[in-house]
C-alpha cells in the first residue's frame, strides 16, 4: 500500500483498530482522524515517510487515551511532541528523537522511549 492517508478516513466513525505498519504511506497524519471516535488501536510502525506532527485533536478526540489503547508511532519520520495525553497509555511506542514528550527529554539525540519498558 503506498500513497497518503487520505482525509476522508475521518468518514470511518466505527473504526476502532486501524493497521498501516510497514506499508509505503507518504504524508501526514490527517487531523480528521479526529472523526474516528472509536479508534483505540492505532498501528502506524515502520513507516519510513509518514511526517509532520502526531495531530493532539486525534489524540484528545478519540479513543487512544482508553485503557488498553495501543499506538505504535515508531519508526517513521514523526517529529514533535507526543501529545501529553497519550504519555499515560502504557501501549504507547514512539522514538526519541525525532519525537519527544511524556519521559523524553526534547532535544535529546541519544534517548530510546518504549512506554512498555520495564522502567516506565
Amino acid at each position: 500500500m503506498s500513497g497518503t492517508i487520505p482525509s476522508e478516513i475521518g468518514l470511518c466513525q466505527n473504526i476502532s483498530y486501524l493497521d498501516l505498519e510497514e506499508t509505503r504511506i507518504s504524508g501526514s497524519i490527517p487531523v480528521e482522524m479526529a472523526n474516528m471516535s472509536y479508534l483505540s488501536d492505532l498501528l502506524l510502525s515502520e513507516i519510513e515517510l509518514l511526517t509532520g506532527t502526531f495531530p493532539y485533536v486525534v489524540a484528545n478526540q478519540t479513543m487512544l487515551t482508553a485503557p488498553g489503547a495501543t499506538i505504535r508511532i515508531n519508526g517513521t519520520m514523526l517529529t514533535g511532541e507526543v501529545p501529553d495525553v497519550l504519555c499515560p497509555v502504557e501501549g504507547l511506542v514512539f522514538d526519541c528523537p525525532p519525537m519527544c514528550g511524556c519521559d523524553c527529554p526534547c532535544g535529546n539525540t541519544t534517548w530510546t522511549w518504549n512506554a512498555t519498558d520495564d522502567d516506565a
